[in-house]
């Protein structure tokens, strides 16, 4: 047998692929702090403008929509209730995305979510914060229910829909900026997403260089289907990736993907105190019961605060829901007779308005 040492020859093409992406990325950079400054300017209710200050990722504004401004794509690392999912959107449409006034920022900003009551819950949650009615400035679209308008300039959405846009439109020309959020679930259309947009996002960038070689073609001018001029005017797509998890590598570090590697911003979380408690015992039949029991007896006994509980559907959701609700009718119907109160209604928790129930 002959052992022959093994020989590692560097792709100097790869290399040279990836100093000129730095390199156009840095006379982006410079062409971005250059240009005019755009600021689209936003009045919110005092309640909202309050409660937002305290989530973690508003010290990170600059730096992230820097980062936005500088590169194509951009990974935003930050934990659940950091605020990214509500927060990145507005600083996109306070730098002026979505608005028609800046027309290479003219297109809307389309924010997706694996799942329909995410993005309807965040849109409500966006345009209430923003002051504005849903469907006007920001709306929803997901499958057999949309509230969105042509002017909407936040579109929250599936990726399912997304997906049946590509089909219609692949440069998605009607966006300037997606956010894919949850991209750490790694669902099929996330993933087919990701590979289409880095794709995408090139194309729209040589595109748009293309165009602007070419300059406006005049109205007499017969162009073919295939010629730029005939697409009208393209401008670059931003694309953001948000991931809650610290798995970033599967997109940084993705050289199918992104042959440059996208910068990662992180943001960081809200942290708490955490005490960990086990029931004795494990109830394998009636699991819901044993919860149902459980948050009654600690909203009974335990100082206030919220309660998370987690279960397996929608219907259990809902059975637990109609339980609980019961369960503290009944007791307030008997202590109203008794004229007593315990710690519950104390606490102005009454049974009727102390649930949400999300699926």
């Amino acid at each position: 047998l002959c052992c022959c040492p093994a020989v590692v020859t560097v792709d100097e093409d790869a290399a040279e692929e990836a100093a000129a992406a730095r390199a156009a990325a840095a006379e982006r950079a410079a062409a971005a702090s250059a240009g005019p400054t755009r600021v689209v300017s936003i009045t919110r209710p005092p309640a909202m403008e309050e409660a937002r200050r305290q989530l973690p990722i508003i010290g990170l504004e600059q730096e992230i929509m820097e980062g936005i401004a500088h590169n194509d794509v951009v990974v935003l690392c930050g934990e659940t209730g950091s605020g990214k999912t509500t927060q990145v959107p507005q600083f996109l449409l306070e730098a002026g995305y979505g608005c028609s006034d800046f027309p290479e920022r003219a297109g809307a900003v389309c924010v997706t979510q694996p799942r329909r009551v995410a993005a309807i819950s965040t849109a409500e949650r966006v345009a209430a914060e923003l002051g504005v009615e849903l469907g006007t400035t920001v709306g929803y679209q997901v499958r057999h229910d949309r509230r969105v308008g042509a002017d909407s300039a936040i579109r929250f959405m599936t990726d399912g829909v997304l997906m049946r846009q590509l089909q219609s439109d692949f440069l998605l020309r009607s966006y300037s900026v997606i956010l894919l959020d949850e991209a750490h679930e790694r669902s099929l259309n996330t993933d087919l997403l990701l590979g289409m947009l880095s794709r995408l996002v090139p194309l729209r960038r040589r595109l748009h260089q293309q165009w602007l070689a070419a300059g406006e073609p005049s109205a007499q001018h017969n162009t073919s289907q295939t010629d730029v001029g005939s697409l009208g005017p393209i401008y670059p797509l931003k694309v953001i990736i948000m991931s809650a998890t610290l798995r970033t590598s599967d997109f940084t570090e993705n050289q199918r993907l992104f042959s440059n590697p996208p910068p990662e911003l992180r943001v960081p979380a809200r942290q708490f105190p955490v005490t960990i408690h086990f029931s004795k015992h494990t109830e394998l039949q009636d699991y819901l019961g044993a919860a149902v029991r459980k948050v009654c007896r600690i909203h009974r006994e335990l100082p206030g605060g919220g309660i998370l509980l987690f279960l397996t559907g929608q219907r259990e959701v809902q059975v637990a829901v109609r339980r609980i609700r019961q369960a503290f009718s009944k007791a307030s119907r008997a202590e109203g007779g008794n004229g007593s109160s315990n710690s519950s209604s104390q606490s102005g928790n009454p049974s009727g308005g102390i649930l949400d129930a999300t699926s």
